[in-house]
C-alpha cells in the first residue's frame, strides 16, 4: 500500500517539474514574440520616419527594396514563431491533458488502495472483536471449571470428614459403652 502511494507521489511531483518547465518555456516564447512584435513595430516606425525625410530616388529605392526584404524576413519569422508556439502549445496542452489523466488515475488507485485498507481495517477489527468474545468465553469456562474443581474438593472433604466424624463417633460410643465392641464393622 505505502509502495503505491509513494509511487503516486513521486509521478505527481515528476508530472509538477514537467508542467513547471513547460509553462517556463511556453513563457520565453511569448516575451520572444513580444520581442519580435516590437521590432516589427520599430520597423514600421523606421519606414515612417524615412518616408518623411527626402532622398535620392535610387538611394530611396533601394532602401525601401531592403526595408521590404528584411519586413518579408520579420513576417517569416513571425509566422514561424506562430507555427512553433502553436506546435508548443499543443505538446502543452497534451501533456496537461497527459498530466490530468494521470492524476485522476493516482487519485482513483488511491482512493481504491484507501477502500481496501479500510475494509482491511474493518476486518480485523471484527476479527479483534471476536476474539475478544472468544478469549472472554473461554475465561468463563476456566472459570467455570476451576469453581467445579473447588466444589468437587470441597464435596470429597466434606465425605472424609463425615467419614472421620461417624468413626470418632463410633470410637466415643465404644469408649462409653464397652459392650457394644462387637458391632464394629
Amino acid at each position: 500500500m505505502e509502495d503505491v502511494v509513494e509511487k503516486l507521489a513521486e509521478k505527481l511531483n515528476t508530472l509538477s517539474i514537467h508542467l513547471q518547465s513547460n509553462r517556463y518555456v511556453v513563457n520565453g516564447l511569448y516575451n520572444q514574440a513580444k520581442q519580435l512584435r516590437e521590432k516589427a513595430l520599430n520597423q514600421e516606425v523606421l519606414e515612417n520616419e524615412l518616408s518623411k525625410v527626402p532622398h535620392d530616388p535610387a538611394e530611396y529605392e533601394t532602401k525601401y527594396l531592403e526595408l521590404q526584404r528584411e519586413n518579408q524576413v520579420l513576417n517569416h519569422l513571425i509566422k514561424e514563431y506562430d507555427s512553433a508556439m502553436h506546435i508548443i502549445m499543443s505538446k502543452y496542452r497534451a501533456k496537461t491533458d497527459s498530466f490530468h489523466r494521470e492524476k485522476q488515475e493516482l487519485q482513483l488507485q488511491f482512493d481504491k488502495a484507501l477502500d481496501q485498507e479500510k475494509i482491511y481495517n474493518e476486518n480485523l477489527t471484527l476479527e479483534n472483536l471476536n476474539l475478544r468474545h472468544q478469549l472472554h468465553s473461554s475465561f468463563e469456562v476456566i472459570r467455570t471449571a476451576l469453581n467445579n474443581d473447588e466444589d468437587d474438593l470441597v464435596a470429597s472433604e466434606l465425605v472424609r470428614v463425615q467419614k472421620e466424624n461417624e468413626t470418632l463417633r463410633e470410637l466415643l460410643a465404644i469408649s462409653q459403652n464397652p459392650d457394644s465392641v462387637t458391632k464394629l464393622p
